[in-house]
């Protein structure tokens, strides 16, 4: 932490589920809360479709050189898909039009397969220890936020997502728990109905916003009285 009245840097790395989006306006985003309430200055870097290969491919950690990571990825890693890589790879030089066909036509005739997910187990863990052993080399300390339950309407769309979640959470855990610099947050721990806090199939709504910032700001007022 920085001594004296310099404030620490927050470099918060998310997927679209930190971003707005129809039934989620900026100022309901975990994000926007904690910048409201926390004396850090507050780095947001947000993509959609975002994995965990950009922690391993972004330099921002060592551009920024944040003194608090605040990451949310993994559910673009792990949810299974119709296509494989090279396939995806290859769809990038087609038309869309053609891709789109070409699509349909792979929904009917195949089922979604974790074989088949953007990030394969191995690397999702290598990425992870990658990122965590370069922040503690800085003196960073990382919080992650686990993948959310899917809610029942993303079950329905894709059967096998509750397991593959499961299976890259306890990865999540099994990592985590190597450096002390490193904490997992889980802010659905007392979540009984996921559907009540999602506005769609797995991005956060309003209310699960609100979740995510009260966990990640309790986390980070165990560890600064920079925040809250």
């Amino acid at each position: 932490m920085n001594e004296g009245n310099e404030q620490d840097v927050l470099l918060a790395v998310t997927d679209s589920l930190g971003m707005p989006r129809d039934g989620v306006e900026y100022r309901d985003t975990w994000i926007h809360k904690l910048r409201k309430t926390s004396r850090c200055e507050i780095v947001a870097r947000t993509k959609r479709a975002a994995t965990t290969k950009r922690l391993y491919s972004d330099d921002s950690l060592e551009r920024y050189d944040p003194d608090i990571v605040v990451t949310q990825l993994g559910i673009v890693d792990c949810a299974p898909r119709y296509s494989n890589n090279i396939e995806r790879r290859l769809f990038r030089s087609f038309p869309s039009r053609l891709t789109k066909r070409y699509m349909a036509v792979m929904k009917r005739v195949r089922a979604r397969k974790a074989r088949r997910s953007y990030v394969s187990v191995e690397d999702f863990r290598s990425y992870l220890n990658d990122y965590y052993e370069r922040a503690m080399s800085n003196d960073i300390t990382v919080y992650s936020i686990i993948i959310a339950p899917p809610s029942s309407t993303f079950i329905d769309s894709n059967p096998r997502i509750e397991s593959e979640t499961n299976r890259y959470n306890k990865i999540y855990e099994s990592v985590t728990r190597k450096y002390d610099g490193v904490c997992l947050i889980n802010p659905y721990q007392q979540v009984r109905n996921v559907d009540a806090i999602m506005v769609d199939n797995e991005h956060p709504n309003p209310g699960g916003h609100d979740l995510i910032y009260e966990s990640v700001a309790k986390a980070l007022s165990n560890t600064t009285t920079d925040t809250l």
